[in-house]
């Protein structure tokens, strides 16, 4: 390990992925054994994309109660869980196997044509596993973007607006090379966000690195993952290896 960089939230870098992959594993599993001791049960929101997926894998073969464990997503892209841009058919390739199979999983794509049809039914059905109790796993795009909250996206001033109350929101991205053509979304808001005990945001690359750096330090804060910076002090952990 690098380092740690003192902020009002945990910052920590990593010489290399491999013990950025440990680290975060053990952190998640003793965050979820935690709950698990004090509450019996808890939830754990993942995020997709090529970052966590070893994360997942190493978290799968940790013995835990994972039958009391209920994963759900951060967001989604608004394709059937069969598409290779599936985040639930990530988790299920990755999480939930070996131990972790037992573990209860809630998606967001539903047959509804339109996520923007969809957002009242999935914010119900998520209350069902929403609670305070909850871990959530962040990544971050090279255009600043967290979960699915996209610059200039349809939807992102609802999304990241501390007074809205619903857990999720619908996403019309415009499209550019991170968004590729997934441009219909569903993501947490920052209030569910908010209402997690723990938040991780794994990234990796140096330039994702510059963009948290810049965040940190007062700049940027246009973008979207500048309003990860607005959560309780040390309720964010920020993981980072080149």
């Amino acid at each position: 390990m690098v380092g740690t960089i003192v902020t009002m939230h945990t910052y920590k870098c990593f010489s290399d992925r491999e013990l950025l992959y440990h680290t975060a594993t053990d952190k998640i599993a003793a965050l979820l054994l935690e709950s698990l001791n004090s509450n019996q049960k808890t939830s754990l929101f993942l995020s997709g994309g090529s970052t966590p997926g070893p994360v997942y894998q190493a978290l799968s073969e940790r013995q835990l109660s994972w039958q009391d464990v209920n994963v759900g997503l951060v967001d989604e892209r608004w394709v059937d869980s069969e598409n290779h841009g599936s985040n639930a058919r990530l988790i299920q390739k990755t999480l939930l196997t070996n131990y972790a199979v037992a573990a209860k999983f809630l998606g967001m794509k539903t047959n509804h044509k339109t996520s923007r049809s969809a957002q009242a039914s999935v914010s119900k059905s998520y209350q069902r596993i929403s609670s305070k109790n909850a871990i959530a796993i962040l990544g971050m795009g090279t255009d600043g973007h967290v979960c699915s909250w996209f610059p200039d996206s349809d939807g992102l001033a609802a999304a990241v607006d501390p007074s809205n109350k619903n857990l999720v929101q619908s996403i019309i991205a415009q499209k550019s090379d991170v968004t590729g053509d997934y441009l219909e979304r569903m993501t947490l808001t920052y209030g569910a966000i908010a209402a997690c005990r723990s938040v991780i945001l794994i990234i990796t690359g140096e330039a994702k690195k510059k963009i948290i750096d810049s965040v940190l330090a007062g700049f940027d804060q246009n973008l979207p993952v500048a309003h990860l910076m607005g959560l309780r002090p040390n309720q964010l952990s920020i993981f980072y290896a080149p």
